[in-house]
């Protein structure tokens, strides 16, 4: 992803260092030590970059950054939380899982996660409808109206499967008990009505009903969780998110194929990375490995336009993963990874790693 920002997306990196007042050439420091702005004046700065780049793009900037060297953004990445906690979840096509996390107070803000050429205004439109009416907002519809309104589409085209996450949507949004052996069900209708339903229990921040939902339908999720069905990216973030939540991440790389995750917006990949970057920070390397492995497997199947990101996201990955090795102890395989990349950008954090492994301690929490 750092090639990625360096590369073709090198214009709003340059204008983010600028605008902070950070030494740099063409986008890469020139020293690793720097003071940043008053928080004030970074959020204000994120706020205009946000305006002329997007807010998905600026996101997927704040998190690499703070990826590559956490302890030189970690204020800039806690501007940027503020900024998000104000503006609440972002609403642009693709961008991250969080935007279907929330209440049900407005029938126009917090749609589920889409792809672009998959959900037309009719379904945003339906979707909307359905949360207006389960909320009670004045002039929505009423229980039965909005339930004719979605068999109604459903019986206008039936080979268009996608309309029974409508149908999955409107049962999690009225908690109503979920059963899959509707007479036209096939696997196709079942994978967009279970979308429907996980999008639904993120929306009303159901965690453990997403994963009773799973547990109770775990056959019928598999095509979902494999990559072999068009709905994967409404409901696989949402899944992975819940796993995490609940302490079941050890599943994850298990339900998890690697096609599955490649299909996901790269912004989420790297939240996943962010995950398991927590857990080699609190020692426990056993339970990032398997993680660090699965995004290392998805990057062979992403598509073509993200193969530069991948490249460089492959990097990182080597670094964690001889990280990982240090922290169990495997010093010899650690140093033999760390030596192949320490020429790259990465040279001052491979430096300090390179260094523990020479004194024989796992972690500076050691010394």
């Amino acid at each position: 992803m750092r090639g990625f920002f360096l590369g073709q997306e090198k214009k709003i990196l340059c204008r983010l260092l600028d605008n902070l007042q950070i030494p740099h050439s063409q986008g890469k420091l020139r020293k690793n030590n720097f003071p940043l702005p008053k928080e004030g004046k970074m959020i204000k700065i994120l706020l205009s970059i946000q305006g002329d780049f997007g807010r998905q793009k600026t996101k997927a900037l704040i998190h690499t950054l703070y990826l590559a060297h956490p302890n030189l953004y970690s204020r800039l990445l806690a501007a940027w939380k503020q900024i998000e906690e104000q503006l609440g979840p972002c609403t642009e096509v693709a961008d991250t899982p969080d935007n279907s996390i929330g209440d049900t107070s407005s029938s126009t803000e917090l749609l589920p996660e889409t792809q672009p050429g998959e959900f037309t205004i009719l379904d945003r439109r339906l979707i909307q409808a359905i949360v207006a009416s389960v909320s009670g907002i004045e002039g929505s519809l009423d229980e039965d109206q909005i339930g004719d309104l979605v068999d109604e589409v459903l019986s206008l085209n039936v080979d268009r499967h996608k309309s029974y996450f409508h149908l999955g949507f409107l049962n999690g949004m009225q908690s109503k008990e979920i059963s899959l052996n509707f007479p036209e069900s096939n696997d196709n209708r079942r994978g967009w009505f279970l979308a429907g339903c996980v999008s639904a229990y993120t929306r009303r921040v159901e965690t453990n009903t997403i994963l009773e939902l799973l547990d109770k339908f775990e056959k019928a999720f598999q095509p979902l969780l494999a990559g072999h069905h068009p709905a994967v990216s409404y409901a696989l973030p949402h899944l992975i998110e819940a796993l995490w939540r609940t302490g079941r991440e050890a599943e994850i790389p298990t339900l998890v194929n690697p096609k599955a995750l490649a299909q996901l917006p790269f912004s989420f990949i790297l939240k996943i990375l962010g995950f398991t970057i927590e857990l080699l920070r609190e020692e426990e390397p056993e339970r990032a490995e398997p993680h660090l492995k699965l995004i290392q497997n998805s990057l062979n199947h992403l598509s073509h336009e993200d193969q530069e990101s991948a490249d460089a996201l492959s990097t990182q990955l080597q670094y964690f993963q001889a990280q990982a090795l240090r922290l169990r102890g495997d010093f010899k395989k650690a140093e033999h990874i760390l030596s192949s990349i320490e020429s790259l950008p990465l040279h001052a954090d491979v430096a300090v790693d390179l260094g523990l492994i020479h004194s024989n301690f796992r972690a500076l929490s050691k010394i």
